[in-house]
């Protein structure tokens, strides 16, 4: 507790601390209050969608009931969504553990019992990856295509200002960017529509190989030879890491990955001539590492920072810590950005 007043006492403003202390009380309690208020303050355009699901289930499928396939970060993060629907069965999913012990106090059935009991239900696809897949599956198991529903179109919106539009950010007259965590080149591609020419450089990690080649497409056929494209992951050190390789933003280094990927440290693949003037980063949880393994650059440029703080609980404290231990008078200021749980930055100016 005596971090993370720390931290709260490190932040530049009121909405800062706002934001920073109703995020660590959801992240403890489990209680969905705290994040409603972030969503109301920070992003209110984007509430009406996270009641939208119930509504439109109700209207739709009177008196069916409901289960919701998969137990993962989304529904997590987003179960008051979740509790709104009317006639809601509970979850399912392969994993025995969840079937056994249940999920935020709902049972979880197995797809086998989803098949035999519960095939006129609406069924809601709440993982963040895979839908077409699971819909497929759902399909095959004679499951009506109108009963299912993806998940991801209610409660997945983030607010396009993230990372480049807050009024504590300056651009000057030569920026020279680094994105890790690119992606599609969209946050570079906002930037340099946001600086225009006076964004000179771009650094952009993506280690997801169908995403790298996505990447390599855009830059080739929209002739964007600011952009130089790096195939790695960032971290502290060089390594030969297991990654899982989801083909979309989220795709994580994770020791039980379907893949393997090589990662550099972002100190080691800038040029010494230039200035940094700016670091965004959203690495799946990699955050930390990949800011250590650029301090030189952050100690000797003093870029602008915008880190993804959201992946894991304990990154709402260390990595303020982190980077005011390498520059003390950094101003520390945290948004957010989604009707969910994830999209919450933390800038350093």
């Amino acid at each position: 507790m005596e971090q993370i007043k720390q931290v709260y006492d490190m932040l530049e403003d009121e909405a800062s601390k706002d934001i920073y202390i109703n995020k660590v009380n959801y992240l403890i309690t489990g209680k969905s209050c705290y994040l409603e208020h972030i969503i109301d303050v920070c992003v209110p355009e984007l509430k009406r969608s996270r009641h939208s699901l119930a509504r439109d289930i109700r209207d739709r499928f009177h008196g069916l009931d409901v289960v919701i396939w998969g137990c993962g970060y989304l529904v997590q993060n987003n179960i008051g969504c979740c509790k709104e629907i009317e006639r809601l069965v509970g979850f399912c999913d392969y994993d025995s553990k969840k079937q056994r012990d249940g999920f935020c106090g709902f049972p979880v059935i197995s797809p086998e019992e989803l098949w035999l009991n519960h095939k006129d239900a609406v069924i809601v696809i709440g993982t963040g990856n895979y839908y077409g897949e699971i819909k497929a599956e759902l399909c095959k198991k004679e499951i009506p295509h109108e009963h299912i529903i993806n998940f991801g179109n209610y409660i997945s919106m983030s607010s396009a200002r993230q990372y480049f539009e807050e009024p504590f950010l300056d651009y000057g007259t030569e920026e020279i960017f680094v994105d890790a965590g690119a992606f599609d080149l969209f946050s570079t591609r906002r930037l340099r529509g946001i600086c225009g020419e006076r964004l000179k450089k771009a650094y952009a990690f993506e280690p997801d190989r169908v995403n790298y080649e996505k990447c390599r497409k855009i830059v080739e056929e929209g002739e964007l030879s600011y952009i130089k494209l790096l195939p790695y992951g960032t971290w502290d050190e060089a390594a030969t890491l297991h990654f899982s390789q989801a083909s979309s933003a989220a795709s994580s280094i994770s020791e039980d990955g379907n893949a393997i990927v090589q990662t550099r440290t972002i100190d080691s693949l800038m040029d010494s001539g230039e200035r940094i003037t700016f670091i965004k980063m959203d690495v799946e949880g990699a955050e930390l590492k990949s800011l250590m393994g650029a301090c030189n650059t952050i100690r000797r440029d003093r870029p602008k920072l915008a880190i993804s703080i959201y992946h894991k609980d304990k990154d709402m404290v260390r990595i303020p810590l982190y980077i005011r231990s390498l520059i003390p008078d950094y101003r520390l200021y945290v948004r957010h950005y989604s009707n969910n749980a994830n999209e919450t930055v933390l800038y350093a100016v």
